[in-house]
């Protein structure tokens, strides 16, 4: 990239009549300083001054190719402390997809890490953990101002919930421990690559309440 926009230079400044400058031995530093006319040192410094700004935009190009920016909201809402001794099971939409596994799998470790012991069975556990995500299939197309490129972003949503479920009667009562909500918008739609983002921006704030938390990172 860089050598390519080096030749393009080269290439622009011979059309223009500085071939001559190009072509010739650079001058020592006093000559430069004291021999050369006001109007060509000023060239040579409008020149240089347009090889670094390329040079520029040519790295900023390199440093950011690949790069995706997530950013969103977090709401969480803390109501009590899981029960003794907390015993926790995540309740899966889908037990067969392999997806499913891996959000279930990472929201576990999440919940080990802070102190809770995944059952054994349903029996055995007194916390259901479930979670749900949604991501519009539509998006929103929009045109970049000054620009012919149109872009195309993606509503999306995760939420986990924890509840008791010695002291749930379902579907008609539900005894929430911790509830947690994200809110993003993006290009992506592969929920593969955005659940282990989501799933630990939301746990940032478990056991807390928090209303509208903003994140912004760069995967």
């Amino acid at each position: 990239m860089l050598l390519s926009n080096l030749m393009m230079l080269h290439s622009f400044l011979r059309l223009r009549g500085a071939h001559a400058f190009l072509d010739s031995p650079p001058p020592t530093l006093s000559h430069a300083m004291h021999c050369q006319p006001k109007r060509t040192r000023l060239r040579q410094t409008m020149i240089a001054t347009i090889c670094v700004r390329m040079l520029l935009i040519s790295v900023g190009a390199i440093s950011l190719a690949g790069c995706t920016f997530i950013d969103g909201t977090v709401s969480t809402a803390y109501y009590s402390a899981p029960p003794l001794p907390p015993m926790f099971i995540v309740i899966s939409p889908d037990s067969l997809s392999l997806t499913e596994r891996n959000i279930s799998a990472l929201i576990e470790a999440k919940l080990t890490e802070r102190g809770l012991r995944k059952a054994t069975s349903f029996e055995a556990a007194n916390i259901g953990v479930l979670y749900k995500y949604s991501i519009d299939p539509l998006g929103r197309t929009y045109n970049i101002p000054g620009s012919p490129i149109f872009n195309t972003t993606y509503p999306r949503h995760f939420m986990i919930a924890m509840i008791d479920l010695r002291k749930s009667k379902m579907p008609e009562k539900v005894e929430y421990l911790w509830q947690a909500e994200l809110y993003s918008e993006g290009s992506s739609r592969d929920i593969s690559s955005l659940a282990p983002i989501f799933i630990e921006e939301l746990f940032l704030s478990y056991g807390k309440s928090v209303t509208n938390k903003s994140f912004s990172l760069v995967q």
